[in-house]
């Protein structure tokens, strides 16, 4: 995993971030390597997290677009969402 000196976020929620992407890309049996990727992803939801508990909802058309052009994608991004709720 390529990740910062300075670390930002805890191994431990960059672990629980992987556990809960291979869980759900299991279920929906995709086979993505995401180990590039998954310390930035971290950082993403991460940052949700406090925008969230702060109440700082961010919209924007990107979210309609995939909701409405792209319903896998968006069902695959529901499903990590309500992982850990």
């Amino acid at each position: 995993m390529n990740q910062p000196t300075s670390e930002i976020i805890t191994s431990e929620f960059i672990n629980e971030i992987d556990e809960i992407l291979f869980s759900v890309f299991n279920y929906y049996m995709l086979n993505i390597d995401f180990s590039d990727f998954l310390y930035n992803f971290a950082l993403h939801i991460n940052d949700l997290i406090k925008r969230a508990s702060h109440c700082q909802i961010a919209h924007n058309d990107i979210f309609d677009n995939i909701k409405k052009n792209c319903p896998f994608i968006y069902d695959v991004a529901v499903q990590i969402a309500k992982k850990n709720t």
